[in-house]
């Protein structure tokens, strides 16, 4: 099955400090939320080379039809004028759940009701007879799977959260 991903084209690649700033243009407007998000390589055909990734942490400016992004340092090597598969990794209601930071999650045994959710960020299905049993559960949001939780709320892998709390400071 063909995916039709945004190229994006690696314009340039610095380090400020620790931080590694990648400038990016695209083929077309990625789909929101931009961030965060996976750039990896492609085959000939436009395909999906593999999942070896670099991981978009932070969209920091845009001008023109430049979009300037923080990126953590991953297995995939990228340089200038090199085009690459674009790919945001949570959809809007993912990107609400891991971004509120007065939401209230309660780890739940999910009920016995032959019913199943899915989580906001990994997809895993979460039931009481397949899946995980076990989840994360917010009113305004909904459910988050163990690992999910453990690492976007209590881990906050990607510094999303402390970004919002103003610990990582923003590039401007």
């Amino acid at each position: 099955m063909r995916h039709n991903f945004p190229k994006a084209t690696i314009k340039s690649v610095r380090r400020e400090r620790e931080r590694l700033l990648v400038e990016l243009t695209f083929d077309r407007e990625p789909t929101a939320p931009v961030v965060p998000a996976f750039l990896f390589g492609l085959t000939a055909s436009g395909e999906a080379a593999d999942r070896r990734a670099l991981v978009i942490l932070e969209w920091c400016c845009s001008s023109g039809p430049a979009w300037t992004f923080e990126a953590a340092n991953g297995p995939l090597q990228i340089a200038p004028e090199e085009v690459f598969g674009y790919q945001g990794m949570w959809t809007p209601a993912a990107l609400d759940a891991v971004t509120d930071l007065s939401a209230t999650w309660t780890r739940t045994q999910y009920p016995g009701d032959g019913s199943h959710e899915h989580c906001l960020v990994t997809f895993v299905t979460i039931s009481s007879y397949q899946g995980e049993p076990v989840g994360y559960f917010c009113t305004s949001h909904g459910w988050l799977s163990e690992r999910a939780y453990e690492e976007h709320i209590l881990g906050d892998l990607y510094k999303i959260r402390a970004r919002l709390q103003g610990l990582v400071p923003y590039q401007t």
